[in-house]
């Protein structure tokens, strides 16, 4: 949590201290000073003991807040399982979704406002890209391969500051399984998850960050360290790879985006029965391989 202290002058030997602490999410918070254990709040009123259903409210809203949060990213994981994003992205191949959903998104509300040349978000993996308006708000895409609206990758900025990036994960045939070449998904996360939080932060939405990482048409799919050290394969046996949300706060944001997702990097080795990401050093720097 950030805390600001500044000195106003406003007379001889005279101040006033100016103390700013950002707002935090894991409200109720209490002072235990004089045997004084009770909570407050302050609304148009004033300050005020909190009453037991303002209290009950405080501590339900965090969790409250998460179930919110993982329903959406639930809801839009079937939509695109259906394939009923805004674009296809080449089916049956396995697909890459990241979501990163502000926290203010659903607290306070955001409405993003574009402008008309469409300058969005690049899609996973991309180095050029084409733009679109959609219902929930601008989507820039690859340019299609095959047909018209089927594309390798693309990614929606909702109009509410959520991104929502999806990409065709390729795949090769080195064993009896398909294989996917995980350290390759690391890197496109890597940059992308960089390059979305610096532009929430442009448009003035600021941490907290929930990053969520899932992997669609995952069954029978293998990963191995590299192609030069084979390993036994061990094929995922579900649909879906459903990763853990990642809450990211200001002091995280500004770690380099390697940093904050490892642990997440770590659980997608996992899934395929790896110890961990072989890309980090024993500094916990990354190394692509």
């Amino acid at each position: 949590m950030g805390v600001r202290v500044r000195w106003l002058e406003i007379g001889a030997n005279r101040g006033v201290l100016i103390i700013q602490i950002d707002r935090s999410w894991s409200a109720p918070h209490r002072v235990t000073i004089a045997r004084d254990n009770r909570f407050f709040i302050r609304d148009e009123n004033g300050k005020h003991p909190m009453s037991v259903a303002e209290l009950r409210h405080a501590f339900l809203f965090a969790s409250e807040l998460e179930d919110r949060i993982r329903s959406f990213r639930n809801d839009r994981l079937k939509l695109l399982d259906s394939d009923e994003g805004p674009l296809s992205v080449e089916m049956p191949a396995p697909r890459l979704v990241l979501h990163i959903v502000p926290q203010i998104t659903f607290t306070e509300g955001v409405q993003l406002h574009f402008d008309p040349h469409k300058v969005g978000i690049p899609p996973l993996g991309a180095r050029g890209w084409n733009s679109m308006y959609s219902i929930d708000g601008l989507v820039t895409y690859t340019s299609p391969e095959n047909e018209i609206g089927i594309v390798r990758a693309f990614t929606t900025l909702f109009r509410n500051g959520i991104v929502e990036a999806v990409a065709k994960i390729y795949s090769s045939q080195n064993s009896k399984h398909p294989s996917i070449y995980l350290s390759g998904i690391e890197y496109d996360l890597i940059d992308s998850t960089g390059y979305i939080i610096s532009e929430l932060q442009r448009r003035s939405v600021h941490p907290p960050y929930y990053i969520m990482i899932s992997l669609i048409g995952a069954r029978g799919l293998t990963a191995s360290i590299n192609d030069f050290r084979r390993s036994v394969d061990h094929p995922y046996r579900a649909n879906k790879i459903i990763l853990p949300e990642l809450m990211i706060d200001q002091m995280l944001a500004d770690e380099k985006p390697s940093t904050m997702l490892r642990s997440i990097f770590d659980l997608l080795w996992n899934a395929f029965g790896h110890f961990g990401s072989p890309n980090y050093d024993a500094n916990g720097n990354y190394k692509s391989r």
